[in-house]
């Protein structure tokens, strides 16, 4: 086995990086513990709000159950879209004839 003799310099210098080196892993340990128990309260956190979340469903088919139903008449509803349609129509139709005609004006 071979030694090498190394300065005090040199042996403070080599202390102070195992030193850091040291600190530098005990942080990464205690922030790798905090994002763990971060992780932890997560998961408890999304379980609970899962939890309530179907509970709210329940009740809101619960409460659609009580409601009155209504009698919905399709055709009476799409005849009524129909007639808003070809009023856009009618007035986009208007509104381009007038604009052509104030083109043709100024040619």
């Amino acid at each position: 086995m071979e030694y090498v003799k190394l300065i005090p310099e040199e042996q403070d210098y080599s202390r102070k990086n195992l030193l850091t080196a040291e600190m530098e892993v005990l942080n990464i340990m205690k922030r790798y513990q905090n994002l763990k128990d971060l992780r932890k309260k997560e998961l408890m956190f999304k379980t609970a709000l899962r939890r309530k979340v179907l509970e709210l469903n329940e009740q809101i088919k619960i409460i659609d159950a009580a409601l009155p139903k209504t009698k919905v008449r399709h055709g009476e509803e799409d005849r009524i879209k129909m007639v808003a349609n070809s009023k856009r129509r009618s007035d986009l139709e208007t509104e381009i004839d007038s604009i052509r005609r104030k083109l043709e004006f100024l040619r």
